[in-house]
């Protein structure tokens, strides 16, 4: 397994994704949302290269998709990196 790591972006990113969620969905369905991205973070620590190859950023990063959101991680030697998880109608040249 690879150790996974994660950005202060990314940790930020999971509290905005569960505070809207709570505001919109409930507690219980931001929380269950949230669950979902643990299978994410698992393929990430199980097939670091999953994932997409998005080039069109400097350097290119990795991302997977869970739900309304892509998880955008990096690749290192010794582990990896999830740097943002963004809502698909973000704009991932101005976000990453």
């Amino acid at each position: 397994m690879t150790p996974l790591t994660f950005a202060a972006e990314a940790r930020r990113d999971l509290s905005a994704i569960f505070d809207h969620g709570v505001l919109h969905f409930g507690v219980e369905a931001a929380e269950a949302y949230l669950q979902r991205f643990n299978g994410v973070f698992d393929m990430i620590r199980a097939h670091p290269l999953s994932g997409a190859l998005n080039d069109s950023v400097r350097p290119p990063i990795r991302s997977l998709r869970c739900g309304s959101h892509r998880v955008y991680h990096d690749v290192l030697e010794d582990r990896a990196v999830v740097r943002r998880i963004l809502h698909h109608a973000q704009d991932v040249l101005r976000w990453l």
